[in-house]
């Protein structure tokens, strides 16, 4: 509701406002107000830096702040919210073949390396890092290729369960999961 209210406010009367304003208001004549005082050009001052990417590779692994829409999702996630503690997830399925399960891992394993925001937790304060270095993750792997197709649609249906359902831990690496089964067809 608030990532709603602080579109429309946006769209109606020009003004940017950011979601933690919206809460720390009391009521809409706080509001009001606040939109009243903001200056000319519509925004907020944030009192904080804007988000760079640093040249600097020393400075590269410090917290930075949280976009407007992960500052959405990490407050929602609050227990002090009736929904607090539900997880927003990207899903996705594949299904190849000639590639070997090995192969993919390995794969993997190189883009969390090269793609820093595969390395990020986030912390208690709502700031996130990139870890500099992380161990290798190894994606849990079944080997499926004694089975039938009926064998492989179980457990692909219990993993979507499960994965659909998960509560990740901002703060642990790693934020993400991979599952793979080994089946006659290759992998998936």
């Amino acid at each position: 509701i608030a990532v709603r209210m602080s579109e429309r406010i946006r769209a109606v009367f020009g003004r940017k406002v950011k979601l933690r304003s919206i809460f720390a208001m009391q009521d809409l004549a706080e509001l009001a107000a606040h939109l009243d005082d903001l200056g000319r050009e519509g925004q907020e001052a944030s009192g904080e830096a804007p988000v760079q990417l640093s040249v600097d590779p020393h400075a590269q692994f410090e917290p930075f702040p949280l976009t407007d829409v992960q500052q959405a999702y990490f407050i929602g996630r609050q227990p002090l919210f009736p929904l607090g503690g539900v997880s927003t997830h990207i899903f996705a399925e594949i299904d190849v073949t000639d590639l070997s399960a090995e192969a993919l891992g390995w794969a993997w394993n190189r883009l969390v390396q090269r793609h820093g925001m595969l390395r990020a937790v986030i912390d208690e304060e709502g700031y996130q890092r990139i870890l500099p270095q992380v161990p290798v993750f190894s994606a849990m792997t079944a080997d499926l290729t004694e089975g039938d197709e009926a064998a492989l649609e179980h457990w692909l249906e219990r993993q979507r369960r499960e994965m659909s359902h998960r509560v990740y831990d901002t703060a642990q690496w790693p934020l993400f999961d991979v599952r793979m089964a080994k089946h006659s067809g290759g992998v998936k």
